[in-house]
């Protein structure tokens, strides 16, 4: 860190501003009373790699208005530029606060450049904003953190708390709690950058003692795969809950909702292939507890369109939404955004027109439909394209189900 530098606290600030620019947000708006939890360092989280790599290849991405404070200070192009990278190029990780509010979670990083001084402190301090009424408790964790911090310790264990202690297991999947009960009651609502960095932060300090994984339960199991999950981090979904589902048997309702949500994830994300291999994987196992669900058959469904299935497998799984809930599966197929296609590539794409005489329907007919969402679409950069494969499998499940009009 910039131990004793006149320019630490303007240096800060200025990556407060480049970070609330672009797709790196780890620093948001606080809403509500916020009230100090815990500080811990960690390593940088996927979304910090990216923008410093960024910076540092060419100064662009979300962090390339460093170089412009930089210069409002006086400073050259040449000079902002140095001194912006230089920061990042020494800096370790990060030191993140963590706080609730009537919103759930909040956190709060930091560039961390090694240890903890005065003037570190003090910064960390001013991010809280001028209504933080925990300054000397903040104060007084970092001090501690600082008096323990040694260069073996590892990560996971460089934490306090604002109130009483706990062992680094207890810590990590308190924090885990807290977030994914945020989410589940509604205080949560979107899984921005900064949940995903923090939930990022959580699996990276639980999985660094592998010797305690084997303890792990099957609530813990299912906390920690919604939560990697929220982080993206496909590879630890699927082997958390391969395992929860080979050693214990989780509730319907439960499984049932982590599959949601994963499925939510991987198509967002443009992965449904991940879900779709692990449900083919575990279908014994997973039809053992949910089998005759609807909403199961529904969401296997969801994850074939987005991958742009061939016709042949839709109309396999529209058979067997068909024959778990009659009524909703008509309701459903003509839902947004079911046919919502988000791979990568869904390969050659047909405008409006052609569509309508490939459906022997009029232009209008196709163009509501799209702007309902409610036939076939993939976005390609920011314009909504119908794939031409994704249509012909639309067609041959409407025509087979007699729902195309």
């Amino acid at each position: 860190m910039a131990s004793g530098n006149d320019d630490f606290h303007d240096i800060a600030q200025q990556f407060q501003q480049a970070a609330d620019s672009g797709g790196f947000d780890p620093l948001s708006l606080l809403t509500g009373d916020n009230y100090f939890h815990s500080v811990f360092l960690a390593p940088f989280a996927p979304s910090m790699q990216k923008a410093i790599a960024a910076f540092l290849d060419d100064g662009r991405g979300p962090l390339q208005h460093l170089t412009d404070q930089f210069r409002s200070s006086g400073l050259s192009a040449a000079e902002a530029a140095m001194r912006a990278r230089g920061m990042l190029e020494h800096a370790q990780g990060m030191c993140v606060i963590v706080q609730e509010n009537d919103q759930g979670l909040n956190t709060i990083p930091q560039l961390f450049f090694g240890h903890i001084d005065d003037t570190f402190i003090d910064h960390a301090v001013l991010t809280c904003g001028e209504q933080f009424s925990h300054a000397q408790t903040l104060r007084r964790c970092l001090k501690n953190l600082a008096r323990s911090l040694k260069p073996e310790t590892p990560s996971y264990k460089c934490f306090a708390l604002a109130q009483g202690s706990a062992t680094p297991a207890a810590y990590w999947f308190d924090l885990a709690e807290r977030l994914i009960g945020g989410l589940d009651d509604g205080v949560l609502p979107n899984l921005n950058a900064r949940l995903r960095d923090l939930s990022f932060w959580i699996i990276h300090a639980l999985s660094q003692r592998q010797e305690q994984e084997n303890d792990w339960d099957g609530d813990a199991l299912m906390l920690l795969s919604r939560l990697a999950m929220v982080a993206g981090d496909h590879q630890h979904v699927g082997r958390w809950m391969a395992r929860m589902l080979a050693d214990y048997e989780p509730e319907d309702e439960a499984l049932l909702q982590a599959l949601e949500q994963w499925a939510q994830e991987a198509i967002t994300t443009g992965q449904p292939h991940l879900l779709s291999d692990f449900l083919a994987q575990q279908a014994e196992a997973i039809n053992q507890i949910l089998g005759g669900i609807y909403e199961l058959e529904l969401l296997r469904f969801k994850i074939l369109a987005a991958g742009q299935a061939s016709a042949d497998d839709l109309l396999a799984q529209s058979d067997a939404m068909q024959r778990a809930d009659r009524k909703s599966f008509r309701h459903d197929l003509g839902r947004e955004p079911l046919w919502q296609v988000t791979i990568a590539d869904p390969g050659p794409s047909i405008d409006v027109a052609e569509a309508a005489d490939i459906l022997d329907r009029s232009i209008n007919f196709v163009a509501k439909r799209l702007d309902n969402r409610t036939i076939p679409h993939a976005w390609r950069g920011d314009e909504l394209v119908i794939p031409r494969q994704a249509l012909a499998a639309w067609k041959a499940v409407m025509d087979h189900h007699r729902l195309i009009d």
